[in-house]
């Protein structure tokens, strides 16, 4: 039971931490870009106890899908078992780093060549909506960060705004809270976007964009926040890593012709 309380109170810990300043955010996005397969609550316990995991998977999808055994010694990281049928609230994952290869085979973790780059932004573009820029992944991150966040938002504001009395948004209007809350999210899910493209985010996206999360200041809130934030980019970057597969098909099939 120790290992239980431990991990929620570091849980506690750290989502009341990451709203208390940009820098907390953006540490805390810098994290959760790597791992945005996993859910909000995922990726604050991944930040707060390997903020460098890169790709996380249980010891058995190590072993049997991805052929790799997970290294001796290796200290887990615990994230919540979702499967109400577990007996324990955490199930145990490990990092990339934490692996080696058994099988001849190697894990490469997706990367975008410049070659790539027009055919992602068309695929962006082709399932998220027009887009007026498509000179730069950069800008079609963008502008399709922004298409998503407010085709996807609605659900989430509403729910945020049920939240909003013990917190420094309970004096704002709803619509206040709802520019607000896009304007945020965008920038988040930019973010996101653009540091597991491979992009320096922080060189294309202001700091004040990000100014507003410290009004999310309980947890209700921010997991409202976080969890949107999480589940769109989620939708961008496996749309990204679907088209880089594709691409990278195509590339060995030419090779082997």
């Amino acid at each position: 039971m120790g290992k239980i309380k431990e991990t929620r109170e570091l849980y506690n810990q750290v989502i009341n931490e990451i709203s208390k300043s940009v820098e907390n955010w953006l540490d805390f996005l810098d994290s959760s870009s790597w791992n945005f397969k996993y859910d909000f609550d995922d990726q604050i316990l991944i930040y707060a106890q390997r903020p460098d995991a890169k790709a996380c998977a249980t010891m058995e999808e190590w072993n049997k899908k991805l052929k790799r055994w997970v290294n001796a010694g290796t200290k887990p990281i615990y994230v919540f078992d979702k499967n109400p049928y577990s007996e324990y609230p955490f199930k145990l994952i490990f990092d990339l780093s934490d692996t080696h290869n058994y099988n001849n085979t190697e894990y490469k973790l997706w990367s975008i060549k410049k070659e790539y780059e027009q055919d992602i932004i068309e695929d962006l573009e082709a399932s998220f909506g027009e887009i007026d820029s498509k000179e730069s992944l950069v800008q079609a991150i963008t502008l399709v960060s922004y298409n998503m966040v407010t085709d996807n938002v609605e659900d989430y504001v509403k729910e945020a705004i049920n939240y909003k009395a013990s917190s420094k948004l309970q004096n704002m209007k709803d619509d206040e809270i709802k520019q607000l809350f896009i304007i945020t999210a965008w920038a988040s899910v930019s973010y996101m976007m653009m540091t597991r493209c491979g992009i320096n985010a922080r060189e294309h996206i202001d700091k004040q964009e990000f100014a507003f999360i410290e009004l999310f200041n309980n947890q209700e809130l921010l997991t409202i926040l976080g969890t949107s934030v999480s589940d769109i980019a989620e939708m961008g970057l496996r749309e990204i890593a679907k088209t880089i597969k594709n691409l990278q098909i195509e590339e060995k099939n030419k090779n082997h012709t």
